[in-house]
């Protein structure tokens, strides 16, 4: 992946282009507009969030640079947060050392839930975060070319909501890399998603390399993958799709679908 290289070289001492630098953390983006790291930043913190975002309409650009935190059995602490949050890009840099390094997040104790709508997630390289690498809650999110290695319990974690409305699209997941997610790790889990795209993502060294979770996971499109040293490719839990899946390419995969629902289409090998 040409990014990874090429972000290094974009690199410089304040924001390529105009917009509010962040120099520290913790850190709460408050009006629309476009934000960047301007260097490494590292914290000790391990509850609460490094940069939370409380606006839509925001670009963050972390400029080729790291935000690091403290690798603990125990933290609780996110990278990047944003609760009921639309049309966000995150973007260009690497996050380490948190509980989860990014979540889109949907929680509400009212409801019906408020959710991260039309989101963009890209050429983020989450390496070394306690649970998750990158979770969403919401419809239209995209999540494209990151790199996301050594989690414990999810690599990229989509959550769909409206899922009750006929031809609501809950994302799109591609051109990830995905791996060392331990002996119980997913690297791509959906829950609730109705019509998901999950293409072209090489996920290798986890338990399962796509989970499918409850009764409205549905319509769910699985294209030109490769799954490396899993002991499932595929598995439908508490669902019943349908779901397609074509042009798998495996090795070292002891089940490429367990489940049901599931509909093999073209070459799966």
């Amino acid at each position: 992946m040409d990014w990874i290289i090429n972000r290094f070289r974009r690199r410089c001492s304040g924001c390529s282009e105009s917009g509010t630098p962040i120099t520290r953390v913790p850190f709460t983006i408050t009006s629309p507009g476009r934000y960047c790291l301007s260097k490494h930043i590292k914290t000790t913190m391990v509850t609460g969030k490094a940069i939370t975002i409380e606006s839509d309409n925001v670009v963050l650009d972390m400029n080729g640079f790291t935000l690091e935190g403290v690798l603990d059995e125990n933290t609780e602490a996110i990278g990047i947060y944003a609760l009921h949050r639309n049309n966000l890009t995150i973007k260009n840099g690497s996050i380490s050392g948190f509980n989860t390094a990014i979540f889109l997040d949907a929680e509400s104790s009212d409801l019906p839930i408020i959710p991260c709508d039309n989101n963009i997630i890209e050429q983020i390289r989450a390496v070394g975060n306690l649970n998750y690498g990158i979770r969403t809650a919401g419809d239209g999110n995209i999540v494209r070319n990151n790199v996301i290695q050594e989690f414990s319990h999810t690599g990229i974690h989509m959550e769909g909501q409206h899922i009750e409305q006929e031809g609501m699209v809950s994302g799109v997941i591609s051109g990830n890399i995905i791996s060392r997610g331990g002996r119980q790790g997913s690297g791509v889990t959906l829950t609730y998603c109705h019509g998901v795209l999950i293409k072209n993502n090489h996920i290798s060294r986890v338990k399962v390399c796509i989970t499918l979770v409850g009764q409205r996971t549905e319509h769910v499109l699985i294209s030109d993958n490769q799954f490396i040293y899993a002991r499932v490719g595929i598995d439908v839990v508490m669902g019943h799709g349908p779901c397609k899946y074509t042009n798998t390419l495996t090795t070292g995969v002891g089940t490429l679908f367990q489940g049901s629902g599931g509909i093999p289409v073209g070459i799966n090998d």
